[in-house]
């Protein structure tokens, strides 16, 4: 077991410094590194995984210049700014999402799925499935109920960052008309997270 643990972090420190990215100081002026000597003696906070939440706490501890981050990412900084489901031939590269099936599903005929989990620089959040999930205001005051009294984790306190993250382009009046499609702006933004 012991062993198994130091080759990890073999495994990691070494073959993955060429896939690593530094934010000295801000997300939006990352650096990336390619030799071992690039990187810094110390850092303030070093985050494994370049996904929505890895580079999103990078940009939040670096964005006033007081803490150095490292990111250690697995997968690589692809050089597509979106990777869209549809597209058959990305969407399926190894070297964009993991190669992950699901354990069988009673409640599909015990039939497997695959996972669509991203292994690249912004981690699933790269891979464009055309879909956005969130949970309901009660969903999200249940949080607060179950004791987080106090933070702002209902739906209140988040709600402005699902506006801050997220654009929504409606359809053009035909296609709603025609599909019978229906939405609440007030739930969307005008803006982006970054």
């Amino acid at each position: 077991m012991y062993s198994s643990i130091w080759n990890l972090v073999a495994f990691l420190v070494f073959t993955i410094i060429p896939r690593i990215l530094a934010a000295p100081t801000d997300i939006n002026h990352a650096t990336i590194l390619s030799r071992e000597d690039q990187i810094q003696e110390s850092y303030d906070y070093i985050i494994v995984g370049g996904g929505t939440a890895g580079l999103t706490i990078a940009d939040r501890l670096t964005e006033d210049g007081r803490y150095t981050v490292l990111v250690i990412e697995y997968g690589y900084l692809t050089s597509q700014s979106i990777i869209v489901a549809g597209n058959g031939r990305d969407f399926n590269d190894p070297g964009i999402r993991y190669n992950i099936t699901s354990t069988k599903q009673p409640g599909m005929n015990n039939k497997t799925q695959a996972v669509v989990i991203g292994c690249c620089v912004g981690g699933s959040s790269a891979i464009n499935g055309m879909i956005v999930i969130r949970g309901t205001r009660t969903e999200y005051d249940g949080w607060k109920e179950l004791g987080s009294e106090g933070s702002s984790w209902d739906w209140d306190g988040v709600i402005p960052y699902f506006r801050k993250a997220l654009h929504f382009n409606p359809p053009s009046p035909e296609l709603a008309q025609s599909f019978n499609i229906t939405w609440d702006p007030s739930g969307w933004g005008k803006g982006i997270i970054l």
